[in-house]
Formats: structure tokens, sequence, C-alpha cells
């Protein structure tokens, strides 16, 4: 009986104890302990720990300013109620206003204009202009060390010292174009909010066909060297075409070149010929020995003109001027002349009708008119001249080219003018290298000569009788002559006693 009740009230507990251990609410708290604080809540867990002495909070300060810091390691309240902090006390009689006086934190002082910048940075100029056009024209105007107005002022007056060759070219890529003139010049705001560029833009603008103006002035400055340049042109084909037509030698060689050509193509339709087309000659080299393939007909020219025209072999020595002007472009000297001629007439048209007529402001023409009215007038004389010089040069070679039965359309045929230069050169040139070959190879043949004798003449040696030494030679006779003696005659006559002393032996 006692043990049935056992097992039954064992099952209930056990059924007990699965209902509190699967339940949300879990098993009731224990009873809190009298006189530790609040009692647990049920069905919570455990009862909360009794709490220690609490310390009341200390009343908030604030002082007048803003103090300097002291940075020390504050302790929790919790941790002070059980020590000897929870019986100290700040000090009440504290001179806070001496304190204040004496560690306020530094007012910080605000920069004079500090806030004048900020507004300023803050301020964004108004560009009317392309970024990357307003870049380079900042950096193009950077190497300028003026003011706009002074830069304006340096244009009008056209002043050297400012308006070099690469400062006009420079200043030219930056000027402002009509349309961004048109642009700066219709802006109705405030012109100090503009940028840089827009501001020398306005500043320029004033200065009328401003671009026409640095056009002129940077003809008149690089107008000498220009002249100069196509002078000398000019004078180098001129001296060629005096060598040319007044070189008589080159004719009498030309003869000795129609009779080879004749005796080579004797027997066929190419030969019997009176005379051949110019650049024929430049084929001599070409053609050489089946003989000597180091030799070619040039080569031969060379020997037959030193053999019956010795005087007339140097003809090249006469032609300096012509290798100079085959270097030289016909076509681009003209045009080169053309361009100076042009530029004379803008100049001229800008002073009659631009920057230098009357219609212009004094402060704007008579500046212009003082700097480029003497250099147009200069220009188109010397101009005028180049261009007759060269009408002259082109006819005497044209000429001369027809003397040759070469064809020449007219006066202007530079094309022909300049093949007939080249030849010219060409064939000087090649002789010349010729000729040099030529006696480079004679000095060889001379040399080899030497050697040859030399040699022959030591095998001769080498193959006398030989004759054996008196008695009573002087041996001090005989080593001066051994020192003194060429090298194969000592072998020799060495050799020479060896036999003798074995055919004494065998004796």
């Amino acid at each position: 009986m006692l043990e049935m009740r056992y097992k039954r009230s064992s099952r209930g507990s056990f059924r007990h104890l699965k209902r509190c251990l699967f339940s949300r609410r879990g098993p009731p708290g224990l009873p809190g302990l009298p006189g530790r604080g609040p009692p647990g809540l049920p069905g919570r867990g455990p009862p909360g720990l009794p709490m220690g002495p609490q310390l009341a909070p200390k009343p908030k300060v604030a002082p007048p300013k803003k103090m300097k810091g002291f940075f020390w390691t504050k302790l929790k309240d919790a941790q002070c109620a059980t020590t000897v902090w929870k019986d100290l006390r700040d000090l009440p009689d504290l001179d806070t206003d001496q304190l204040v006086d004496l560690f306020a934190a530094p007012e910080k002082k605000a920069k004079v204009g500090a806030e004048e910048k900020k507004e300023e940075k803050k301020e964004q100029k108004i560009s009317l202009v392309d970024g990357k056009r307003n870049q380079n024209v900042l950096i193009g105007r950077g190497r300028f060390r003026l003011t706009n107005e002074q830069l304006r002022d340096a244009m009008i007056a056209l002043d050297p010292t400012i308006l070099t060759v690469e400062a006009i070219e420079k200043l030219k890529n930056i000027i402002p174009t009509p349309e961004e003139v048109s642009t700066v010049t219709s802006f109705d705001g405030d012109v100090s909010m503009l940028g840089d560029v827009e501001k020398m833009f306005i500043a320029v603008s004033t200065v009328p066909r401003l671009k026409q103006r640095l056009d002129s002035y940077l003809f008149v400055r690089t107008y000498d060297d220009n002249y100069e340049q196509v002078k000398a042109k000019v004078e180098t084909f001129e001296a060629a075409a005096r060598e040319i037509c007044g070189n008589r030698k080159i004719n009498r060689v030309l003869e000795v070149v129609l009779a080879i050509g004749n005796y080579l193509n004797g027997g066929t339709n190419r030969g019997q010929a009176y005379g051949f087309k110019m650049d024929s000659i430049l084929k001599l080299k070409d053609a050489r020995s089946s003989k000597n393939g180091k030799l070619n007909l040039m080569h031969f020219l060379v020997m037959q003109v030193e053999a019956h025209r010795a005087a007339d072999a140097d003809f090249y020595n006469e032609l300096r001027s012509v290798a100079a002007a085959s270097d030289i472009s016909m076509d681009q000297m003209k045009s080169d002349i053309n361009v100076i001629n042009s530029g004379v007439k803008k100049l001229q048209n800008e002073l009659e009708n631009g920057s230098g007529s009357g219609s212009m402001q004094p402060n704007i023409s008579e500046p212009f008119r003082k700097r480029i009215e003497p250099v147009a007038e200069l220009a188109k004389t010397q101009v005028d001249d180049l261009q007759q010089r060269l009408a002259k040069l082109c006819e005497k070679l044209s000429e001369k080219i027809g003397s040759y039965g070469e064809k020449c359309n007219n006066k202007d045929d530079i094309e022909n003018i300049e093949k007939f230069i080249h030849t010219m050169h060409s064939f000087a040139e090649h002789f010349e290298n010729a000729r040099r070959q030529n006696q480079e190879r004679i000095e060889q043949e001379e040399k080899a000569k030497q050697k040859a004798e030399e040699k022959a003449k030591r095998a001769a040696a080498r193959g006398r009788a030989p004759t054996a030494p008196p008695q009573g030679t002087d041996l001090f006779k005989q080593y001066e002559k051994a020192q003194n003696g060429d090298t194969g005659d000592i072998v020799a006559e060495f050799r020479s006693r060896m036999r003798n002393r074995q055919s004494v032996r065998y004796t």
C-alpha cells in the first residue's frame, strides 16, 4: 500500500518537474531573503541580489565660461560608496571667481578678414569661355608679367622690347576671336565677377584689328631673316648657272663620252650618234668591264680624258656651286619668294585700309605706321628684285638645257631645270670618284709590282751558286756584314756554307 503511494507520488513529481522545465514562465522564484531588497518576481528566476549602499548624486556645476579640462580618471559612484570617498565633500568655500580667471579656456580670436576671405572663396567667378580654351589662355597669359592694361598698351605701341617674335606667336594664340569679343563685351553683369581670361579679353578688345596688327608686326620682325635666306638660295643658283653655262671643259669631256658610246654601239642602230640625252652620262658607272668587274665605263672615261684631254680632267672643280644648288629645292625657293611677296601686299593693305589708315584714331594708327611703313617700302623693292633675278635665272638655264637638245617647256619649267642641275652634279661627282679610285688602283698595282720584284730578287739570290769565304777573312767584318745585310742574303749565304761543308765531308 505504501509502495503504491510512493509510485504515484513519484509519477506526479515527474510530471510537475516536466511542466516546469518546458514551461515558458519557468518554475517559481525563490522567496527573497528578508531585509535584502525586493522579493524576486514570481516565475522570472531567482529574486534580485540585495543592493549595496547608494550615494546621492552631486549637484551639477555650470561655470560661467568654458573651462580648461582636468583629465582625471573618475570612479563610479558605486565604487566610492564603501571607500573613503563617501565621507569626503567638495570644498564649499572654493574661490570659483579666481579659478575661472586663471583657468578659463582661451577664446579663439577670429583672424582679421577671415570671414571676408571665406566669403570670397565661396564666391565663384563667372566664366564665359570654354573650359579647355580658358585653360590654354591662362597658361599663355601667365608668361607675360604684365597687367592687362600694360599688355594692351604694348600691342598698341608695338613695343619691340616686349613683342619679340616668340611673344607675338604666343599672343596670337591667346587673343580673343571676334565671337569671344562679342561674348565678353555683351556681358551686362558685374565685371569684377568675371574670370581672369574674360577680363583680359575685355581689356584687349579695345584694340581694333588686333589679329591683323600682330600678323603685320610678326612679318616685320622676321622679314630680315626670311629675306636673307631666300636671297642666299637665289645667289647659289645664279652661281651654278654661271658655272654650267661658262664651263667649256664639260663639252670636251662629252666628246670623249660620244666617242666611247659610238664605238661600243658600232654596227647597231644606237651607233653613229651626234648626241645623246644628258641623263645618259649617269649610266656610265653601271656598265662594268667583262674582264675586271671592278672597272666600269666611268673609270675608262677618266683614263681617256687624262690621256687625251688632261687639262679638262678637273672640270668638276669648277662646278662646286652646282653641288650646293642640287641640295636646294627650286620650287620651294620660288614658293618662299611668293610668300614674302604676299606678306608685303598684306602690309600695304593694312597700312592703307586697316590699322594704319586715316580712319583709325591717331593713338592706334601712328604707332603702326611708324613700325610697319619703312619695312613695307624696303621689302617691296627687295622682293621685286628677287623675282626678276629668279626669272632671268630660269631663262638662262632653260636656254642651256635647250642647247643640248633637251625639252624645256618654258622659262618656268622648274622640274626640268632641277633635273638638269642634278644630272650635272651627279656626273661631276661620279667622274671625281672614278678618278680617285683609278689613282688608288694604280698605287696598289705599283706596290704589288715592287713586292713582286723584291720577291723575285730574293728568289734569284737563293738560287745562286754558293761561294766559300776566302781564307783569312776577318770575323769582325763578317759580323758587320751579317748585321747590315738583307735577311734573304744572310739565309742564302748560311745555306751555301752548310752545303759546302757537307760536300767537303763526303769527299
